[in-house]
């Protein structure tokens, strides 16, 4: 079972790598970045796959349970998600410093044209720029990235582990 964890938390930062991919491709408003992030979301679970596969068959004897193959997913985004996060704490903490601002600015502007439209707010303006101006702090930023890369992660797991389980070795194993 060590062999399964430590697979895992050595392919995490090839993962974590395409997270972070997505993430600058993400933040680009060129089309063809557009396109690479749309081909990383068809890419991250495919490798996420392909990984535990390997691990089946080189690491475990090409027997998985469901719940191996769980742990396995789910360490292996944890550790990615960890990295990309990492990551994007530096970009927006010291690298890109106006990224949370154009962001706040852009945010802002879509909820007076949101409030506009539906005329009758239930939350008032002082309101909504002090929601928008915690949401935009580098920690606040960062955690959310890493809670919904660990969303994404998890319903890859959740699906990834049927896939690569061994029927007849699940039946066996309780």
């Amino acid at each position: 079972m060590n062999n399964i964890y430590r697979h895992a938390l050595y392919f995490a930062p090839v993962l974590g790598a395409l997270f972070i991919m997505h993430f600058v491709f993400g933040t680009s408003s060129n089309m063809l970045m557009l396109i690479l992030v749309v081909l990383l979301k068809i890419i991250i679970p495919i490798v996420a796959v392909y990984f535990a596969i390997d691990c089946r068959r080189r690491v475990n004897d090409d027997l998985f349970t469901y719940w191996q193959a769980f742990r396995y997913f789910l360490l292996m985004f944890v550790g990615a998600s960890l990295i990309c996060s990492v990551f994007i704490f530096i970009y927006v903490q010291w690298i890109n410093t106006d990224f949370l601002i154009n962001l706040k600015e852009i945010s802002s502007q879509l909820m007076e044209r949101l409030t506009q439209t539906l005329s009758s707010s239930v939350i008032s303006e002082s309101e909504m720029e002090q929601i928008i101006d915690t949401a935009y702090t580098p920690k606040m930023f960062t955690a959310s990235s890493f809670l919904s890369n660990l969303i994404i992660g998890f319903i890859i797991t959740i699906i990834g582990s049927f896939i690569v389980r061994n029927k007849k070795y699940d039946s066996n194993d309780r």
